[in-house]
């Protein structure tokens, strides 16, 4: 059975030290009974983009899937107290992306993903801390649940 989180207010309270991890909120088990979410959180999901933004000094929720299976489009934000969503133009609904720090841009890269209707993305796009910007609408490698990685020496992201 897959794990749903409900509060991810108190995931990133219990986990400040491993929120550059991916899978961080897929891996925290549901709310206790009887409690419930406050409205100005993200909706319960999975699958969803979650990595650390140190050039902005936040920490970006996009996308993933709800429980039902659906994909979202939606970009949050983490400031350390509180979340808040962007009403920004985005990637299309989806999940499984790719996504890397990329240190000489100071911006997140975000690559492909599994959207709704089981398409695998090949676009890729970058959020610079308060948009996204498509940098490439379609590229020949399509990929969903994969990871990437910036590797400094050479100012490559790696997939």
């Amino acid at each position: 059975m897959k794990n749903y989180v409900s509060d991810t207010t108190n995931c990133i309270g219990r986990a400040r030290t491993y929120v550059v991890l991916h899978l961080l909120i897929t891996a925290v088990t549901l709310l206790p009974a009887g409690e419930s979410k406050e409205s100005n959180n993200p909706d319960p999901r999975w699958g969803h983009t979650f990595i650390y933004d140190p050039f902005h000094k936040q920490i970006l929720l996009f996308g993933g899937a709800r429980k039902q299976g659906s994909y979202l489009d939606d970009t949050w934000i983490w400031d350390g107290t509180e979340w808040h969503r962007k009403n920004v133009v985005s990637p299309t609904a989806r999940g499984f992306c790719g996504a890397a720090i990329h240190e000489e841009r100071k911006t997140i890269i975000l690559h492909g993903g599994r959207g709704n209707q089981r398409v695998t993305y090949s676009d890729t796009w970058e959020w610079t801390g308060t948009d996204w910007k498509q940098l490439e609408s379609q590229s020949t490698f399509a990929a969903d649940h994969h990871q990437m990685v910036y590797v400094a020496s050479d100012n490559v992201i790696l997939a």
